[in-house]
């Protein structure tokens, strides 16, 4: 395990100060394959779906990136340029699945898993929440999910990353480690980058989407 979060971390330092098609591969690869292990591992299925700004946003990054249509070296750092609009349109489907999964996955967990880690965090902040009000939360969750397939109105992707952060932020307010919290970005980081993509293409912006 130091071994296997040390490589983490790695991987997390690189793509911040040499972002390329290699890291962003094994990204998408390796936040598949440890979402996958939870249901492997006896958990609900759900577990998967809820994790997928593990490997949604990588990919989104990837097509973003320009690879696919420039085909350059794996390890060639990324290079501010306009994607092509067929891969900007594929990128923001990407992330328009990841965000619904996200919160449909999310909500699944608390309205019909009832998963009790939740119920546990709101304890230990002093909110004692009953299983039924989880429940309509959840419902709530799936709902704004099923939504974001259909309608992605700028306000309503502000207000999930917004919904996200205030969730995600339970596990360190709970006492957990913060970096539960830090691990949790693409939750907040796919409706983020969703938002930018259909503002900026609404405005006809969409000329560098990378920095």
């Amino acid at each position: 395990m130091p071994v296997i979060g040390t490589w983490d971390i790695l991987m997390g330092i690189l793509i911040l100060i040499w972002p390329c098609p290699a890291i962003l591969i094994w990204m998408t690869c390796w936040g598949t394959f440890t979402a996958f292990l939870r249901p492997l591992a006896g958990e609900a299925d759900w577990e998967f779906v809820e994790r997928a700004g593990n490997y949604g946003v990588p990919f989104a990054f990837l097509l973003l990136s320009g690879w696919f249509e420039n085909q350059t070296g794996l390890f060639q750092k990324i290079k501010i340029r306009p994607p092509a609009s067929s891969l900007r349109h594929f990128a923001r489907l990407v992330l328009i699945g990841s965000t619904g999964f996200i919160l449909i996955g999310h909500g699944a967990l608390l309205a019909l898993i009832k998963k009790d880690l939740f119920v546990y965090q709101l304890s230990m902040l002093g909110m004692t929440v009953p299983k039924e009000y989880l429940a309509l939360i959840g419902t709530a969750e799936i709902g704004m999910g099923l939504a974001v397939f259909f309608l992605q109105p700028p306000l309503f992707l502000i207000f999930i990353f917004i919904w996200k952060i205030f969730t995600e932020s339970v596990y360190p307010l709970s006492g957990f480690p913060f970096w539960e919290f830090i691990e949790r970005f693409g939750s907040y980081g796919a409706p983020l980058a969703l938002f930018y993509l259909t503002t900026a293409a609404r405005k006809g912006k969409v000329n560098h989407v990378l920095s």
